[in-house]
């Protein structure tokens, strides 16, 4: 028979026939063999690089909507280039693994969603340049974009002024997102009050003494959220100064005063509690706060929504 081993063999020569016997072995278990760091990856003859692993053809693994069980998924051939179209950070392969590309060169942007380095940079709808600037007057760098500021609703400019008539640029309530030129909410927004997602759009509603503070309110899951009352750094709250020591007195030897009534202490002399009720709300409910007489008027506020201490335009 051929190939068969001959009567008489040593039992060396034997020994090592049947060890190099066992030792050949073409066949690479599914799974096991990582593929190689080539640019596509490969894999031995009649093997398909499967998510950085080698797989024979039929044997894949779902590849979560890639292709169906049994198929084999072929990972796009990708190819970095230099200049014009260079791709840039992690590129999919469409079989679940990914080519790193590097970074765009300076003066380039790296556009996230297409893997793309942008030369063009800093006008309208293009790319923030080098340092998140842009080039073009009126616009602000949000998100990597430029977009235009001062509408309504739109981003406040660099300098934090809105334009746009009636407009103010409020703080979001999110942390990390760029302020906004809103305006004024309608009189019936109020805090957990229903509204249309999606078609109410977040605006301003003031609140603190004079109402000098303002909430920005959202639409959120069906209702209104306005959680804080927030105060432009740069205006002049003196005339709501607290004691720098010990609590501000009573605002009357009788009683307590009532929001929007009438008064007759000197102007800008704060007065009431932050630790007991120290006026009445116009529903006549006793509230934690102080208040100011103000044009004839007791303007009050509760301690939340006070503009001092906390900010520079309260004075030393």
């Amino acid at each position: 028979m051929k190939g068969a081993i001959k009567r008489g063999t040593s039992p060396i020569v034997l020994l090592s026939f049947l060890f190099l016997g066992c030792l050949f072995n073409p066949q690479v278990e599914n799974g096991k063999q990582r593929c190689s760091s080539d640019n596509p990856p490969q894999c031995l003859a009649g093997y398909t690089c499967v998510a950085g692993l080698c797989y024979a053809p039929g044997d894949k693994p779902d590849a979560g909507g890639e292709g169906r069980k049994g198929d084999a998924c072929v990972p796009q051939a990708i190819a970095c280039k230099t200049g014009a179209g260079k791709l840039c950070g992690k590129v999919p392969d469409g079989c679940g693994g990914t080519v790193s590309c590097g970074t765009c060169i300076a003066g380039e942007t790296c556009l996230s969603a297409k893997n793309q380095c942008a030369v063009a940079c800093g006008k309208l709808k293009e790319p923030c340049c080098t340092g998140s600037t842009c080039s073009e007057a009126g616009s602000v760098c949000s998100n990597g974009i430029c977009e235009a500021c001062g509408e309504p609703n739109g981003l406040c400019c660099a300098n934090q002024s809105c334009p746009a008539a009636g407009t103010l640029c409020a703080l979001p309530n999110t942390a990390g997102d760029p302020a906004s030129c809103l305006l004024p909410c309608a009189g019936t927004v109020k805090l957990k009050d229903a509204c249309a997602t999606g078609t109410d759009l977040a605006c301003v509603l003031a609140c603190g003494p004079d109402r000098v503070g303002y909430k920005t309110c959202d639409c959120a899951s069906g209702s209104w959220n306005c959680p804080n009352c927030l105060f432009i750094e740069t205006a002049n709250y003196s005339c709501y100064k607290l004691p720098a020591t010990g609590s501000p007195p009573a605002c009357l030897s009788t009683g307590l005063p009532k929001a929007n009534a009438d008064c007759s202490a000197a102007t800008c002399a704060t007065c009431g509690s932050a630790t007991a009720a120290g006026y009445l709300d116009s529903s006549g409910t006793a509230t934690l706060g102080y208040c100011v007489c103000s044009t004839g008027k007791w303007s009050c506020a509760p301690a939340k929504q006070w503009p001092c201490p906390g900010n520079p335009g309260c004075g030393g």
